[in-house]
């Protein structure tokens, strides 16, 4: 979930700048997210129980990439799994 962009054009733009191949989710003002993410530009992977499961920081300027994002998902999901 993105919060820092204005508008669609500029998550539209984030999207691609971080090769995104899946949907990305906006919080325009950060009323849902401001509580995760102080300095703004962490990558928060949360799990089903909604607990923070990994962290990826990151600057505005250098976000973690779609696929880092992915194998992240992935590593959490599989630990789910094996519980």
């Amino acid at each position: 979930m993105f919060r820092e962009e204005k508008n669609m054009a500029d998550l539209s733009k984030a999207k691609h700048r971080i090769e995104a191949t899946f949907p990305l989710v906006s919080d325009l003002g950060g009323k849902k997210t401001s509580k995760y993410s102080n300095d703004g530009f962490a990558t928060y992977i949360v799990d089903r129980d909604g607990k923070i499961a990994s962290v990826l920081p990151g600057t505005k300027k250098r976000r973690p990439m779609a696929k880092k994002i992915l194998k992240e998902l992935q590593a959490v999901a599989s630990e789910a799994a094996a519980r």
